[in-house]
């Protein structure tokens, strides 16, 4: 199938004037439908006088109406149409309805060049240029040549060949040449019917050596069908030892269960735990920072001689309880010994006396307050 074929087709049946109209694209999947319609309109144009059933609803009726139209075709135009392609339905079918869609287009342009003296007629059937396929026109006009070609030599012999077959009829029959002949061919029939037994009674001999082998190869399977049987029946050792074992196996199974899901949950625990523990250890070490910042900061302020460092209490919160004790806003002295000397508190101290000039008196006369402050073991 090609794309010319199938334009060819189309243009032919548009020429003939078929009323449907046919795509190119009709034929890319079988439609059987439209092909026998085709055939129909065809064989209509083609004799009026055919009488074919359209039925096409049964698969018998297809076969039924292809068979009839190709007798028609073939008896009365000598054109031989494959049944197989037609039924087909597809781009193949393109090919044998394009020799009846030819045939027919011939036969109408044929008619129309007979009637082109009259100044009236028309050409009702002129296709395309592109419609005609080239190689096509080619190929037939050199076939047409070489068997004319053929048929001139064939009508010089003729004279040789009429006195010659006028003497081969005229002649008187030779029956011993005649039995010698049929002899001979007896003779050949003779050898191919001895060369057929041969190969008949190879034949023989190779179905003999088959039915052996075949007949042992059952008997191997009769006696492996048996064995299966009997080893289907016998029960192992091993199998009361496996069924009590699978027995168990489902105690086993949700003991396992058990112990993972506890597993899983005391993973959990601990995890949740360990975040417990890391979130209050973070929590202390920030509340020792401030608490070591806030120390600091008081202990620069009693370094710098500040008034009233025990004024601050509220940004030094450490020991709330020791606050809320009475008295616990009294004034205090400085702490002495090892916590003083821990946090430089003796030093401090002397440096404001020997600024006050050891009377106590600051800059400009004022009188520098004494430090004092809250700052007890307690506090720390």
């Amino acid at each position: 199938m090609s794309y010319r074929e199938i334009r060819n087709f189309t243009e032919c049946m548009r020429s003939l004037g078929y009323p449907r109209i046919i795509s190119v694209e009709n034929f890319r999947n079988p439609n059987f439908e439209l092909v026998a319609d085709c055939l129909d309109w065809l064989v209509q144009r083609f004799d009026e006088s055919a009488d074919i059933d359209d039925d096409i609803s049964t698969e018998t009726d297809r076969v039924t109406f292809l068979k009839n139209v190709s007798k028609v075709f073939m008896s009365r135009a000598r054109l031989k149409l494959n049944v197989k392609r037609l039924y087909a339905a597809d781009g193949l079918a393109v090919k044998e309805l394009l020799k009846i869609a030819n045939l027919l287009y011939q036969a109408t342009k044929n008619a129309d060049e007979d009637d082109a003296t009259d100044p009236d007629a028309t050409d009702a059937f002129e296709l395309d240029a592109e419609a005609f396929d080239v190689k096509l026109v080619r190929r037939l006009a050199s076939e047409i040549t070489q068997r004319g070609a053929a048929i001139y030599d064939a009508l010089g012999d003729e004279k040789r060949l009429r006195v010659e077959r006028a003497r081969a009829v005229g002649r008187d029959v030779d029956l011993d040449e005649i039995e010698a002949q049929v002899q001979e061919q007896i003779a050949s029939v003779r050898d191919n019917v001895q060369g057929l037994e041969r190969t008949l009674g190879d034949l023989r001999r190779d179905e003999e050596s088959l039915e052996s082998k075949i007949e042992k190869r059952r008997a191997e399977l009769e006696r492996a069908e048996k064995r299966l049987s009997a080893l289907r029946q016998v029960r192992p050792a091993y199998m009361d030892e496996y069924d009590q074992l699978e027995a168990g196996m489902d105690e086993m199974y949700d003991a396992y269960v058990e112990k993972r899901r506890n597993l899983d949950y005391l993973e959990w625990q601990l995890r949740e735990m360990s975040a417990d523990e890391d979130a209050a250890r973070e929590e202390k070490e920030r509340e020792l920072r401030d608490m070591q910042r806030r120390m600091r900061n008081e202990e620069m302020k009693i370094l710098r001689g500040e008034g009233n460092v025990g004024g601050d209490d509220e940004d030094f919160d450490v020991d709330e309880p020791a606050r809320a004790r009475p008295g616990a806003a009294q004034r205090r002295s400085p702490p002495k010994g090892p916590v003083a000397k821990r946090f430089g508190l003796e030093g401090a101290r002397v440096a404001a006396g020997s600024r006050a000039g050891g009377t106590g008196a600051g800059l400009g006369g004022r009188r520098e307050p004494a430090v004092t402050g809250s700052m007890t073991g307690g506090d720390l």
